[in-house]
């Protein structure tokens, strides 16, 4: 269980990772065509 849920708690890492780098880009890429 405690595999797993390490397991679990690191792909959750990087999906909000993920989305955070993502959010920046889209936000940067806005900024520059604004």
């Amino acid at each position: 269980a405690a595999l797993a849920m390490g397991f679990n708690g690191t792909i959750l890492s990087l999906a909000v990772a993920a989305l955070a780098g993502l959010g920046g880009y889209a936000i940067a890429k806005r900024g520059q065509t604004a």
